[in-house]
C-alpha cells in the first residue's frame, strides 16, 4: 500500500475520530441532563441455570449450523438438482439460505424461552413496571448518545492497526452481502427485515438474558457479568476471513456489548437491550445504502 493512500486513510480516519467525539461530547452533555445516565441499581437475576446456558447456545448452533442447511439442502435436492452442495450454490441461492439460517436461530431461542417457567420468563425480559415499549424507546434514545463514542473508538482502534500494520480494514461479510442484495430489492428488504427485528431480539436473549444473568448469579458481579458476555458476544463474530479486521470489529462489539449490557442492567429490561440493538442494525442499514 503506498505511503500517500495510508496518510489520507489516516487523515480521514482522525477527522472523523474528532468529529464524532465533538458529537459524543454534545449527546453526552444532553444525555446527562434528561437523567439518561444513571447508574444501575442491583437487578435479581432470574435463576438461569448452566445447562441451559450451554443448552440455549447449542439450540441456537444447531438450528443455524445443521438443521435448517440441511432442510434446505435437502429440498434442493428434491426440487432441484440432485447434485447439489453447498459449495456449488449461487450467491442468491446462498442469501435465500441465510435469511432462513437466521429465523432457524430466532426460532431456536423462542423454544429456549419457552422451556423457561412463566415466572423466569417474565424476569428474565423485564422487572420493572414500565411497558416494554418505554423501554425500548429508551434504548433508541440511549443509541443517540453512546453511537458518536462508539465511532469514534472503533475509528480509533482502525488508525492504530493502519498506522502499526498499515492493513486497511475490510467490509464484514454481513456487510458485502448486504452490498451484493441492494440488486434483489425482495430479498434486501426481506433480509433488512430481519436484521433489524430478528436478529437483536435473538442475540440480546442468547447474550444478555441468558450468559449474562447466569455469570451474575455465579459471581454477583454485574459489572464483571456485562464484560465477559460482551467479549463472548464479540467472539461470535470473529472470522479468519477477516485478518487484521477483527481487531476492529471485536474490540468495537466488545464496548457495545457492554453497552447493551449495561442499559439491560440500567432498566432493568431486556427489551431496551432489544431496542438499542434493532435501532444500531436498522442505522447501519440505512448509512449502508446511501
Amino acid at each position: 500500500m503506498e505511503l500517500t493512500n495510508i496518510q489520507e486513510q489516516m487523515d480521514e480516519k482522525w477527522m472523523i475520530i474528532q468529529w464524532a467525539l465533538g458529537l459524543g461530547m454534545i449527546a453526552l452533555f444532553i444525555g446527562w441532563k434528561q437523567g439518561l445516565l444513571k447508574s444501575f441499581k442491583w437487578m435479581t437475576p432470574p435463576v438461569i441455570r448452566g445447562y441451559e446456558v450451554l443448552l440455549a447456545f447449542f439450540v441456537f448452533l444447531f438450528f443455524e449450523i445443521i438443521l435448517i442447511p440441511m432442510i434446505a439442502l435437502v429440498f434442493l435436492k428434491l426440487f432441484g438438482s440432485h447434485q447439489v452442495q453447498i459449495h456449488h450454490l449461487s450467491n442468491l441461492t446462498k442469501f435465500w439460505i441465510n435469511l432462513f439460517v437466521v429465523l432457524g436461530g430466532f426460532i431456536g431461542i423462542v423454544l429456549m424461552i419457552f422451556r423457561l417457567d412463566p415466572t423466569r420468563r417474565k424476569l428474565l425480559f423485564q422487572q420493572t413496571s414500565d411497558p416494554w415499549f418505554k423501554n425500548f424507546a429508551f434504548g433508541i434514545l440511549l443509541w443517540c448518545v453512546t453511537y458518536p463514542f462508539l465511532i469514534a473508538f472503533s475509528e480509533s482502534v482502525g488508525l492504530f492497526v493502519l498506522y502499526f500494520f498499515q492493513y486497511t480494514a475490510i467490509d464484514q461479510i454481513a456487510v458485502a452481502n448486504m452490498k451484493q442484495l441492494m440488486a434483489h430489492p425482495l430479498l434486501f428488504k426481506l433480509t433488512a427485515l430481519e436484521i433489524v427485528t430478528i436478529v437483536p431480539f435473538t442475540e440480546e436473549v442468547l447474550f444478555r438474558g441468558f450468559l449474562q444473568n447466569w455469570l451474575k448469579s455465579k459471581w454477583k458481579h454485574p459489572v464483571l457479568s456485562i464484560m465477559v458476555s460482551a467479549a463472548v458476544f464479540s467472539l461470535f463474530h470473529f472470522s479468519f476471513q477477516y485478518g487484521l479486521t477483527n481487531i476492529e470489529l471485536l474490540s468495537s462489539l466488545f464496548l457495545m456489548g457492554c453497552v447493551l449490557g449495561w442499559v439491560y442492567e440500567r432498566q432493568h429490561s431486556l427489551w431496551a437491550s432489544i431496542g438499542l440493538h434493532s435501532f444500531f442494525n436498522m442505522m447501519s442499514i440505512i448509512f449502508l445504502m446511501e
